[in-house]
């Protein structure tokens, strides 16, 4: 009998990554590679023009923070935000492995033995189980690391390499 397929918990970074360019990898994420998760108050509070109607169009579910990720979050001392805290109680309480760009939390979540994720990682794991073709994986990291200048150059040739080179 196969394994479940995992969980991911999306972070805001990640989210506001792809809503400016495609969406639709979440929707192939989630079909092909395990269920993803988010805290509905980062997509009410974090993510400009994001919805939990958009979410749930890409097949990502919002989960309503449970009293005890509340209580974790506040009682947490770190230098992590309430939001952070409460993604990380969310991956935490699913055993989900945390997709996230944010170098603090990745680090909390790794202390705390969770798997990491990068968020451009997700399509790579795509490109390879053949149902995202590489050059639009390609094309969308490219637009992704533009909008957003923490991304370097350097970055997009790594992922490049990962789905079998650029041009």
């Amino acid at each position: 009998m196969g394994s479940e397929p995992p969980t991911y918990v999306l972070d805001a970074n990640i989210l506001i990554d792809y809503q400016g360019v495609d969406l639709s990898i979440f929707s192939l994420a989630a079909e092909h590679l395990g269920r993803l998760l988010v805290p509905r108050d980062i997509i009410i509070d974090e993510v400009a023009d994001m919805t939990p109607e958009l979410c749930k169009r890409h097949n990502i579910t919002c989960i309503d923070p449970t009293l005890a990720y509340i209580a974790l979050a506040q009682a947490t001392n770190s230098a992590l935000s309430f939001y952070d805290l409460l993604f990380f109680a969310l991956a935490q309480d699913e055993n989900a492995i945390c997709v996230t760009n944010d170098q603090r939390l990745r680090n909390h979540c790794q202390e705390h033995g969770l798997e990491l994720c990068w968020g451009l990682q997700l399509m790579v794991e795509l490109v390879d189980a053949r149902v995202l073709e590489r050059q639009r994986a390609i094309e969308v990291a490219t637009e992704i690391c533009r909008q957003n200048p923490t991304l370097s150059d350097a970055i997009l040739r790594r992922f490049c390499v990962a789905v079998g080179g650029c041009g």
